[in-house]
């Protein structure tokens, strides 16, 4: 008699059933809890997954990989093909599969997602924009590479030297619109550089290095480009999205950092001179913030400055709504700055931080907190005090990426998702799955 031997991932399924047919006796799942795992593997059959980067919108989780090689292709031709291009792939809250798309070259810069469109930067110098095609839910294969996702394709090519209206020989961008994946040719000249693209839902705005230029979001259609030294600067080192406008850090002709803001229609509005380097640049709707040295500045669209706060170390930025949250691993702190009164509101200390995100509810970590023995899984309230604390899982380590999904906090550690529950609660909590249940209180 031959005895089954229990998969990992069996278990987990088995703990996670098991655990939901206890609604029925009174059981409610609680913060940091279980709820679902999703193997997402590492390419198409045979074909190699190269760069991938995943990002997410607060609904959906996107997985964004090139790939090369020989692979399946699913849809109307079935079969063995060969891939090199881009793929991105969209799961929701419940760790399901829900849309994807292909391009038809590798994306080769960071990705912008806004309003469920995903704007990808290619090697061959276009950039293409995809988003969820109308389709019938319960038919659609989202494996298929014949779907509709992309809903617009542009090439362009940088500007001549001395057209500061990006009006040059070249400028002009053609453009492949709604639902279709074929990418016309901007002219047979040099191929424009790769682009580091940032989007608003009015605006994408891609940067390379000697220039900047920008298309409409929703058509593709280029609206402006600049090379430096139409903008009188050296080099273009950062951007970002406000509302209609883009905009833009530069280093000056004497070495000096300048923000510019520039129009839909290429019109330089206003020119703000830092005083130290930029660690880093952050919009809301109408505000950019500048992080310099010591200081954080507030800036409105006219370039005038709203309001200045007192910056002291380094930290990443979690921008949501009107709550920005600086993170430092360094330090291991986490500060919260509320931007309508301009304040910080409060900062904690005493935290080993792995992997951070944020909502409208409060902050989430994988790593330690003060109230916690060892590493877990943690919250933090949007006024700063301890939500909850859970242990990690032993089969997801203490590292991955945590990204905030409708209602869940899912987890990625290399080609596995893990889908946890958000919200605490005065309830008793799976800590493991490792053969077996043990259960605490989570009140906090």
């Amino acid at each position: 008699m031959t005895r089954e031997r229990t998969t990992r991932r069996g278990l987990l399924a088995s703990i996670v059933v098991g655990t939901a047919s206890l609604a029925g006796c009174g059981y409610q799942p609680a913060g940091g809890e279980l709820v679902w795992t999703e193997s997402v593997g590492s390419g198409p059959g045979l074909a190699r997954a190269g760069d991938e980067r995943w990002v997410d919108d607060g609904d959906f989780l996107y997985r964004i990989r090139n790939r090369s090689g020989t692979g399946i292709s699913y849809g109307d031709d079935l079969g063995f093909t060969e891939f090199d291009d881009a793929r991105v792939t969209a799961y929701d809250s419940r760790g399901q599969h829900v849309w994807g798309g292909s391009t038809d070259a590798q994306y080769a810069g960071d990705p912008a997602v806004v309003d469920g469109r995903v704007y990808l930067p290619l090697a061959n110098g276009s950039v293409a924009a995809l988003e969820r095609a109308e389709t019938d839910e319960e038919t659609a294969d989202y494996r298929s590479d014949d779907d509709d996702a992309t809903v617009w394709t542009t090439e362009w090519t940088a500007v001549d030297s001395g057209s500061a209206d990006g009006s040059g020989d070249g400028s002009e961008a053609n453009t492949s619109e709604t639902n279709t994946s074929e990418t016309s040719s901007a002219d047979d000249g040099e191929t424009a550089p790769a682009l580091a693209v940032t989007a608003g839902s009015e605006l994408v705005v891609g940067f390379h290095g000697a220039g900047v230029v920008a298309f409409d979001a929703a058509t593709g259609d280029e609206q402006f480009a600049f090379e430096v030294d139409d903008l009188a600067v050296t080099a273009s080192d950062d951007g970002a999205v406000a509302g209609d406008r883009a905009w833009v850090v530069a280093t000056g002709t004497d070495d000096e950092t300048v923000a510019l803001t520039i129009d839909t229609d290429g019109t330089v509005r206003a020119e703000v001179s830092l005083r130290s380097s930029l660690d880093w640049l952050e919009t809301t709707d109408s505000t950019a913030l500048l992080a310099l040295e010591d200081e954080l500045w507030a800036l409105d669209a006219a370039g005038d400055r709203q309001f200045t706060v007192q910056r002291d170390g380094s930290g990443t930025p979690l921008l949501v709504g009107d709550r920005l949250y600086r993170v430092d691993t360094a330090a291991g702190s986490i500060v919260a700055v509320d931007l309508d009164s301009s304040e910080s509101v409060w900062r904690r200390d005493g935290y080993s931080l792995e992997a951070v995100t944020a909502d409208a509810d409060g902050v989430y970590a994988v790593g330690t907190a003060p109230e916690m023995d060892g590493c877990g899984l943690f919250g933090v309230t949007a006024s700063g005090e301890p939500w909850w604390q859970v242990p990690m899982l032993e089969e997801a380590g203490c590292y991955g990426d945590l990204f905030p999904v409708g209602d869940r906090l899912v987890l990625r550690v290399g080609g596995e998702l893990y889908g946890f529950h958000r919200e605490p609660g005065a309830r008793y909590t799976l800590l493991s799955a490792r053969g077996y249940s043990r259960f605490r209180p989570n009140s906090h």
